[in-house]
């Protein structure tokens, strides 16, 4: 075998193995970040508790006003109707709640003070935590597609949900680029997720 045959083999040896890392790479890349969305998605159902959800199906009922309210911990006053949602928002932590301020033969309820400021706690501890997992979504950091097929809730056209949209106006849009990226991304005609029919589980 002359010189030039064993440099050929000997190139074509080197890039069938540096084919083979490549592979090797690449998969463990993407079993990584299969691993890592689906940890966030553990702690998210760890995360979530009954008045999260309340907390986030109240505001996006109210005004821009209201939500101001919320923002700026002034008075909130909410109707009647919403009565069930705010027992659900506080009653485990303020068992006095419904004999002080939710008092069932009132048409409007009045929210201030601590309990206003437990409100917000609750709306902007699940904007933190949603922002975190959405910023690993927006780096490709987690497995893009499992993110957005399970947090598919955060942008519900169907629903007119778009993670506390209105409070995030108040807050300041700025305070949360992964939430804005993972919202008009889903807002997309051809976006991946169909329309939902069903609540997802993780909410």
């Amino acid at each position: 075998m002359v010189p030039w045959q064993i440099a050929v083999i000997g190139a074509a040896i080197s890039a069938f193995i540096a084919f083979i890392s490549y592979r090797n790479l690449q998969t463990r890349l993407k079993q990584e970040r299969e691993e890592l969305a689906i940890n966030l998605l553990l702690k998210w159902v760890e995360f979530s508790q009954p008045e999260t959800s309340s907390v986030e199906r109240l505001i996006k009922e109210l005004k821009d006003d209201q939500c101001k309210a919320i923002q700026d911990v002034t008075s909130l006053v909410v109707d009647k109707v919403h009565r069930e949602l705010l027992l659900n928002i506080f009653e485990l932590k303020f068992p006095d709640i419904e004999k002080n301020i939710l008092d069932p033969n009132l048409d409007r309820f009045t929210i201030e003070g601590r309990h206003l400021l437990y409100m917000r706690y609750i709306a902007i501890r699940y904007l933190n935590m949603l922002e975190s997992i959405l910023t690993a979504w927006l780096t490709a950091a987690a497995d893009r597609e499992i993110i957005e097929r399970q947090f598919a809730f955060v942008a519900d056209v169907s629903f007119q949900s778009f993670a506390l949209e209105k409070l995030r106006n108040q807050v300041g849009l700025d305070r949360f680029p992964s939430i804005v990226a993972f919202v008009a991304e889903q807002k997309k005609p051809g976006s991946i997720l169909p329309p939902r029919k069903t609540k997802n589980l993780l909410w």
